[in-house]
């Protein structure tokens, strides 16, 4: 083979090799120009899902084309030069020919172990996206929550739970001003739950809830109030580190943060009647 198709040859191989890396690192790079600076999250135009790529591709032509071209004229050049020794200009060629074939190996293997992190990557989430769907399956939720008034004027609630995952749970409610979005009433039981369930009664006194809203809301006295009020009531499990270690970062965030769909909630109106006096007594209204 003359020396100059050597050199052709490891031109080639050098194509091979660079041709691809620039046509990734333009594409990429003008993906991110047209992501930071032109379109962000907002849609795409369709001629980008043609035109991107036909970069990339016109890139890789021409990176080719131009180690192709250079390789073909160094080695007519060296041909010349080679003509009383061609062994060593040979062995040039094979080195030459030998650098861009083991870095394609090299970045082929890195390729491939890349793949093969990113595929237990995807099939560790799925295994904590199952623990954690079948927890969110499981869990208790909240299946009835009924008020009733005393002959006071009290509030008496019972919520209803009902699930397959027994355990500890934790049950929070609390009473809203539905005008105001002001919280003026609350409390955190702990629950054990079994396979059947359980419910749980408890008394949100009227008499509390009006000293709350005179005090949190309330500019002065002598007002009379009449609207509803809103009982929230949010059940969720009880979860140790260990546990939520299993879920998705995603979840546990969530789960941090204090919405996760783990908590489960019901809530229910109910109408207050009051009147504060100039004094600051309350004054209760007939239910």
């Amino acid at each position: 083979m003359r020396v100059g198709n050597g050199y052709l040859l490891a031109g080639v191989a050098w194509a091979l090799f660079l041709a691809p890396v620039a046509a990734y690192g333009v594409v990429g790079l003008l993906a991110g120009v047209l992501w930071l600076y032109v379109f962000g999250d907002d849609p795409w135009p369709p001629a980008t899902d043609w035109a991107i790529p036909f970069v990339g591709l016109i890139v890789f032509i021409s990176v080719a084309a131009c180690c192709i071209y250079l390789a073909h004229r160094y080695g007519r050049q060296k041909e010349i030069e080679a003509d009383g020794a061609p062994r060593r200009e040979w062995r040039r060629i094979y080195l030459v020919t030998m650098v861009p074939l083991v870095l394609i190996a090299l970045t082929a293997f890195s390729l491939h172990q890349r793949s093969i992190r990113q595929a237990e990557a995807i099939a560790a989430t799925e295994r904590q996206q199952a623990v954690f769907d079948d927890l969110l399956k499981t869990r208790h939720t909240i299946s009835g929550l009924d008020l009733r008034r005393t002959h006071e004027g009290d509030v008496e609630a019972r919520v209803t739970m009902s699930g397959d995952r027994q355990g500890r749970y934790r049950l929070h409610w609390q009473v809203n001003s539905t005008v105001y979005g002001e919280v003026l009433s609350g409390e955190l039981q702990n629950l054990g739950l079994d396979l059947e369930g359980g419910e749980l009664d408890f008394e949100v006194p009227i008499v509390e809830l009006a000293r709350s809203y005179r005090d949190t809301i309330l500019d002065g006295s002598g007002v009379a109030v009449d609207e509803p009020f809103e009982l929230v009531v949010t059940l969720f499990p009880e979860i140790d580190a260990d546990e939520a270690e299993a879920w998705p970062a995603f979840e546990r965030y969530r789960w941090e943060r204090g919405d996760s769909p783990l908590r489960n909630s019901a809530a229910a109106e109910f109408q207050v009647r009051f009147r504060v006096g100039h004094d600051g007594t309350i004054e209760l209204s007939a239910p």
